[in-house]
């Protein structure tokens, strides 16, 4: 293999972090769970994790991808069920 260009540090490994929602966003669409930019609207319920004041309201699919809300991925994972998750992902 040759290699074109490498910049940074290559051989350390990163969590995916914000950057899965956009995987998480496509399996939502493609399952019919998220229907467009504004539903579903989701409300935040006791439990749900609220580090910030931005995630202690109700979230759409558009705010999710904004404010990088921890809970809307979670419900759209759950909602997916781990079979369903597991054939997106491998």
């Amino acid at each position: 293999m040759k290699i074109i260009k490498q910049e940074g540090n290559c051989e350390s490994r990163y969590a995916p972090c914000s950057t899965f929602k956009i995987a998480i966003s496509l399996m939502g669409y493609d399952d019919g769970f998220l229907i467009d930019e504004t539903h579903p609207k989701l409300p935040v319920k006791e439990g749900y994790a609220d580090y910030l004041e931005v995630w202690k309201q109700s979230q759409t699919p558009k705010d999710w991808m904004k404010n990088s809300c921890v809970w809307y991925s979670q419900i759209i994972t759950k909602e997916l069920g781990m079979e369903k998750f597991r054939d997106y992902v491998t």
